[in-house]
């Protein structure tokens, strides 16, 4: 029975090889040539092992891993005050809230200091367990997978996962663990790191566009995922520290925040009011943090100082060895002789969590100053408050007052000091953000006659906007027009609402999908299976923020499935009809996107409306101002959409209202 499970899952991975050899994403390469931009913008290219390895060791770990003692916490009083791990007593003073800051100090270092407290005031010292048990190791091994790549040492997951079946060695490796970070003991095996240097583009080397993943310890990483990623983040929801802000959190997903920008930019047009998004990219956002203020917030955040000295500490005196095309390096660079490395690297398991309850700081630092969207529901006249939409580096800052009439400028003005306020934040962490990432809509209205239509904003010069960089500068960031759509967390969003851009993302991907198969020759069987797992989760994902009307729906994919109908088995003569009728049904089944739009448009307001969510409240909102505008029914969707569709605004509620009209759905 073992030998057959073998031989199953072999021809299981070998079938997946070969599907996704021709339709999955291509894999990038490990660096074997690197290219410099030098004086003059002169690209410059390495291709031997020496140069290559020793290029990478210059532009990326000797700058990328120090970056963070930008902040003002790692210079002058505040880091004579703090030191660099934040061991001191003007440490414990900042938890405490009695820490008097110097005078020279920044506003925005200070006002984390005041969240820090007040989030150790809310989350009891020491309150993250830092023993690990046999059985919780046994527990996290167990799902592991054995070619997961880590540790320079050479000790490997597979050893980890073997021993994790002994209750002896378990034991072992669970108190050895447990010891270190009760004790603050930095191992030196935990100081290693192999770094590999993948393109983030196939084929582009610039070494600025090279992706850096750092392979630590095994134990290291399992240790740093159970107490950070678990326990720490529990933590913070036990105590209802997760704010609505972060879509990265645990049951939220990603196209609930494109959701979110949806409604945003809807319940601007609906109710004619001045509203700017502001949409950022934090540079290197794992690797610039300042240990300093790491190790204060994971504190804050219940972590014990030993376990959050060990693990930074490991971190401070880091040895970068590397890994490129040409196999892995025996010189290495860091080592915190003279520079000590700061951040959280990525990679590390860490990471993600410290970034995440670093956000919660921010964020509610953010938000104690008034900036944020103020949303006011027409009909209940109830008001929340939603300050950005956040996926991880990715940034939406929001801008909206609907209790009082702003004019353009005084838009203006309030998104700059939000875009001030959030970026000198993030310097005071270690982290900055990337101009050339950044951009902005500042959304009002022009009347002519009683029709409205959109303010040409984006050609204003004063309604420039700036953001802040380290050393109190600022740099311009692009101001898009409303027309222009952007691709944020996967989705192509305007905030016109018009759709085209979307509809042609999803054509652009069903005709990649299709001439790969067309050229990798595959069975029709597994056409139709690639097209149930592989094509459909692409073309379909983001549809549940969908503005199109159902007739675009419709037309969008007809020159893509044409296309497809032979590489099915199929006629290219079939009638367009049948194309998208189910297969019980004798049709050819390929998805309707009209159908597919209102099953999860349908699905994302069964699951948020009437709930206390930032969705949930933000549709409640836009169904409101729906209501108002069609002022005939208390139940606006189930009025016929042909007969009253011009009353109303184009919204994402309206095409909602448009497909549960047109199938005859009644709630």
């Amino acid at each position: 029975q073992k030998i057959s499970s073998i031989i199953q899952r072999e021809h299981q991975r070998n079938f997946w090889r070969k599907l996704n050899f021709v339709t999955g994403k291509k894999r990038t390469r490990s660096a074997t040539s690197i290219q410099v931009e030098g004086k003059g913008g002169i690209i410059m290219e390495h291709t031997t092992q020496e140069t290559v390895e020793k290029t990478i060791f210059s532009e990326v770990h000797e700058k990328r891993y120090t970056l963070a003692g930008e902040a003002p916490i790692c210079n002058g009083e505040l880091f004579q005050d703090l030191g660099y791990q934040a061991n001191t007593k003007a440490a414990r003073e900042v938890l405490e809230g009695t820490y008097e800051a110097p005078t020279t100090s920044d506003k925005a270092t200070r006002d984390l200091f005041a969240e820090i407290a007040a989030t150790r005031r809310l989350i009891p010292e020491n309150s993250v367990p830092i023993v690990i048990t046999p059985e919780q190791w046994k527990q996290y091994w167990r799902v592991m997978n054995e070619e997961t790549s880590s540790s320079e040492s050479g000790i490997h997951f597979g050893h980890y996962i073997v021993g994790s079946k002994s209750d002896i060695i378990s034991h072992y490796h669970a108190s050895r663990v447990s010891v270190t970070l009760a004790h603050a003991i930095q191992l030196e095996r935990w100081s290693r790191g192999l770094s590999v240097m993948l393109e983030k583009t196939l084929g582009v080397t610039l070494v600025t566009k090279l992706r850096a993943i750092l392979l630590m310890e095994g134990d290291f990483n399992a240790t740093n995922k159970i107490i950070y990623g678990m326990r720490m983040l529990q933590n913070a929801r036990t105590h209802q520290m997760m704010p609505e802000e972060i879509f990265s959190e645990k049951n939220r997903m990603a196209d609930d925040g494109t959701l979110c920008k949806t409604l945003f930019f809807d319940i601007a047009r609906q109710a004619r009011v001045g509203a700017a998004i502001a949409s950022f990219d934090a540079s290197n956002c794992y690797n610039r943090i300042a240990q300093a203020m790491a190790l204060l917030i994971f504190q804050a955040f219940g972590v014990p100082t030993t376990a959050v000295a060990s693990m930074l500490g490991a971190i401070e005196n880091m040895k970068f060895f590397l890994r490129t095309g040409f196999g892995d390096s025996t010189s290495f660079s860091g080592g915190g002789i003279s520079i000590k490395t700061q951040g959280l690297c990525q990679g590390n398991g860490a990471a993600p969590a410290g970034w995440a309850v670093i956000s919660i700081c921010i964020i509610g630092a953010h938000r104690k100053k008034g900036h944020g969207a103020k949303f006011l529901c027409p009909i209940t006249r109830l008001q929340h408050h939603l300050s950005a939409i956040l996926y991880v580096d990715d940034t939406d800052l929001l801008h909206i007052n609907m209790c009082k009439n702003e004019s353009v400028d005084e838009v203006h003005q309030a998104i700059q000091e939000s875009v001030n306020s959030w970026g000198n934040l993030l310097i005071a962490t270690g982290g900055v953000l990337q101009p050339a990432k950044c951009f902005y809509s500042i959304i009002s209205f022009d009347w002519n006659d009683g029709d409205w239509s959109y303010a040409s904003n984006s050609s204003e010069a004063k309604l420039r906007l700036t953001v802040p960089l380290p050393g109190g500068g600022n740099a311009p960031i692009d101001h898009k027009p409303v027309e222009h759509a952007e691709k944020t967390l996967g989705a192509m969003t305007s905030p016109d609402g018009n759709c085209a851009a979307a509809i042609s993302m999803m054509q652009e991907k069903a005709q990649q999908w299709i001439d790969a198969v067309r050229n990798g020759h595959l069975h029709r069987r597994n056409v139709w299976f690639s097209l149930k797992v592989q094509f459909w989760p692409r073309i379909g994902y983001g549809l549940c923020s969908s503005t199109a009307t159902l007739k675009e729906l419709d037309m969008a994919l007809h020159r893509q499935y044409y296309q497809l109908l032979p590489l099915g088995g199929f006629v290219r003569t079939t009638r367009v009809e049948s194309r998208t009728v189910d297969a019980g049904f004798f049709g050819v089944g390929l998805p309707h996107l009209g159908i597919e739009a209102l099953i999860a448009m349908s699905n994302k307001l069964l699951m948020h409306y009437g709930c206390q969510t930032a969705t949930g409240r933000l549709m409640q909102s836009s169904y409101s101002l729906l209501f108002v505008e069609l002022g005939l029914s208390f139940h606006p969707l189930q009025t016929p959409y042909k007969v009253f569709e011009q009353l109303t605004t184009h919204s994402w509620m309206k095409m909602l209202w448009e497909k549960l009209s047109k199938f005859n759905i009644k709630s």
